[in-house]
């Protein structure tokens, strides 16, 4: 590990740094985004992420875990020491470990999707715990990523990240910068899009899932855009017994990947 320096005061670079990202936009600018917790960090440093600095509060009291997996691999890595009240004025968790990290990030382009491949397409999620519950089952169920379509929260945001528990590093990341010209695009590749309804529908249970499906999860009030609806191969619904009229974005979600994985 570098040597560790101290940080004390609100001008410093790294501490502006970490502040800014608390902004999407900056994020999206940098390339980067903010981790905060053992866990996490811990991910992050076995899947090899590009970790910009550490900052770590001097109240901190670090696992031996974590504190053994800094030394062996953060050696160009830039780690701090701050001021508690430093670090509180920075963390986003009311109850945090006293350590959070600047990560790096890369998005890929849709043109880089695999022909065999089997993802999520995110038709406007805003919710972030929903998208981040998302990209937690897709890495559970061994799909091969998320599209992030129009509208989308941004997933490097700070509530995203906790909810996929380390996911994020695991789970390819498509954008659809040019809308309905990238949906086009895939389908001329022979790719399915599957839109998503409550009703009037194939039953998931009933499809024939196959390589190259990619699944539309909509808006959490609105459902699928107009876009897909006039696109979308084929409708799929989930049956229901109960009175509920639609699920949460993130159990359909789930409940559609679990089927996928029994098929395929």
């Amino acid at each position: 590990m570098n040597d560790i320096r101290r940080i004390s005061s609100r001008e410093n670079k790294f501490i502006k740094l970490v502040r800014s990202l608390e902004n999407r936009n900056s994020r999206w600018n940098k390339n980067l985004f903010i981790i905060e917790g053992e866990k996490i960090l811990l991910e992050a440093l076995e899947y090899n992420q590009r970790i910009e600095c550490i900052m770590i509060s001097e109240k901190a009291n670090l696992s031996e875990t974590i504190t053994q997996s800094l030394s062996r691999k953060m050696d160009k890595t830039d780690v701090f020491v701050l001021d508690h009240k430093l670090f509180e004025s920075i963390s986003k968790l009311e109850n945090s470990q006293g350590i959070l990290a600047v990560v790096n990030f890369r998005l890929s382009n849709i043109k880089d999707i695999q022909s065999n491949s089997i993802l999520l397409y995110s038709d406007g999620i805003q919710d972030p715990g929903n998208l981040g519950t998302i990209i937690r089952t897709i890495d559970a169920f061994g799909l091969d990523g998320l599209i992030l379509g129009a509208n989308t929260v941004d997933p490097y945001n700070p509530k995203v990240i906790r909810a996929t528990m380390g996911s994020i590093f695991r789970v390819p990341i498509f954008l659809n910068s040019i809308g309905r010209e990238g949906i086009l695009e895939l389908k001329n590749r022979g790719f399915r899009f599957l839109a998503t309804i409550p009703k009037d529908g194939i039953p998931v249970n009933e499809f024939d899932f196959k390589s190259g499906d990619i699944i539309v999860i909509g808006n959490e009030g609105r459902g699928v855009s107009d876009i897909v609806k006039e696109l979308a191969s084929d409708f799929l619904m989930i049956n229901m017994k109960g009175n509920a009229e639609s699920l949460n974005a993130s159990i359909a979600a789930s409940i559609i990947m679990y089927e996928i994985s029994t098929k395929i």
